[in-house]
């Protein structure tokens, strides 16, 4: 039987009488699309189920009949996370089974079909401000009902609002509000998943992640959403963030096979590196001279340091603690002289400030329960803001569709 590109151990299945495997056939994700096809086990032949394409292809299972397959998938490129599909066999007509935010995956069936059990994973997320950063007078933005806010990002405008994604039944897009939770509408510059908004200071335009069936890049639009460009052309480009004069933007891309830092004109032309030891979380100084980062020494340990936009020398390596969320955002004192990051110790996410010219890290938050999963000062150091909630997993059970 030929090897093929599929989605992992959880991506075939063996027919009930164990003459076929239904296989996810193509590399998904960022990398093209995904489809099933049954694979004849004494001679390889192969049979498309149906004409759909998927992004993502998970765990799958036959019904006991052999008359369809229950699986995990996402979609297209607009799908946040994986649902629960019912495929019929042989015609291939695709039955969405469920429809809610919540993620799913390690799907199961009970012997004779009628059962499924999967883990649901639903996260929970919405914005707060703090005057200071002082949470005893915190109140709340979004009401993150409906919706997953802040998750993927958020960017303080020129003119004091808010762009934030939301992840919502529709999908996930970006939306605008007013720091007191006023005036909450939907930016929308385009299709595809638009993630990871960064303002720039002039007010003339919006970078953006998008992704789409060509991959992930950079994007740009106007204030208002209107007038968009692709910037980057890379097939894994994003977390972009604009200079304080407007004129460029960083970005990573792992094009390469590794992360890799670059500086761009605002306008796109030829990359800039900064620095190939990278790993994942950056962020410019107020005065865009530096950037923090995750980086790589020389003993592949990961750790933290302020590097040179220019020439992307390192300065200022400095210690951080074991639990420190390297799946989360980082921001700058307003004041420039410090880096702000998130801990997570027994289930609860608080912010630390590490000082760069001296002086022991001190803990900027004390909650007591709850995860944070972006933050960032208002450009004028006036308030604090957080996307702040919780991920809960369970065991859920369904039948499969008649």
């Amino acid at each position: 039987m030929r090897s093929k590109n599929g989605s992992g151990e959880y991506g075939h299945a063996w027919s009930p009488d164990g003459k076929q495997i239904a296989a996810a056939i193509g590399q998904g994700g960022l990398y093209g699309r995904q489809r099933i096809e049954l694979v004849a086990v004494d001679t390889g032949r192969e049979t498309p189920v149906g004409n759909q394409t998927w992004w993502f292809l998970g765990r799958m299972g036959w019904l006991p009949d052999g008359r369809g397959l229950v699986l995990v998938a996402k979609e297209n490129t607009s799908s946040t996370n994986a649902q629960i599909w019912q495929v019929d066999f042989p015609g291939g007509d695709v039955h969405r089974v469920t429809n809610d935010l919540a993620d799913y995956f390690c799907l199961t069936g009970s012997a004779d079909g009628a059962y499924w059990v999967a883990l649901q994973e639903k996260v929970a997320s919405s914005l707060w401000a703090s005057p200071k950063g002082d949470w005893t007078r915190a109140k709340q933005i979004t009401p993150g009902v409906d919706s997953v806010d802040g998750n993927s990002g958020f960017t303080w405008t020129a003119d004091g609002r808010i762009l934030y994604t939301s992840r919502h039944a529709g999908g996930e897009s970006i939306r605008s509000v007013d720091p007191d939770g006023r005036n909450m509408k939907d930016f929308s510059p385009g299709p595809g998943m638009n993630r990871r908004p960064s303002a720039c200071p002039d007010g003339h335009y919006i970078l953006y992640t998008s992704q789409n069936d060509a991959g992930r890049n950079v994007w740009r639009t106007d204030s208002e959403g209107d007038e968009v460009r692709q910037v980057t052309f890379g097939n894994d480009d994003g977390y972009a963030q604009c200079s304080s004069d407007s004129k460029w933007f960083i970005y990573a891309s792992a094009n390469k096979g590794h992360p890799t830092l670059f500086k761009m004109s605002i306008n796109g032309g030829q990359p800039i590196p900064i620095s190939e030891k990278y790993r994942g979380v950056a962020r410019l100084s107020p005065d865009s001279k530096w950037v923090v980062a995750a980086f790589e020494d020389a003993t592949k340990r990961t750790e933290m340091a302020v590097i040179s936009v220019d020439g992307g020398e390192l300065r200022w390596p400095f210690d951080v603690p074991e639990d420190i969320d390297w799946n989360g955002h980082l921001a700058w004192t307003p004041d420039g002289r410090g880096v702000i990051y998130s801990v997570i110790r027994d289930g609860v996410s608080n912010l630390w400030t590490q000082p760069l010219f001296g002086g022991p890290q001190t803990p900027l938050t004390d909650f007591k329960e709850g995860l944070i999963f972006s933050f960032n000062w208002s450009p004028d150091g006036s308030q604090l803001v957080l996307a702040r909630g919780s991920i809960t997993d369970d065991a859920v059970l369904f039948t499969s569709r008649k």
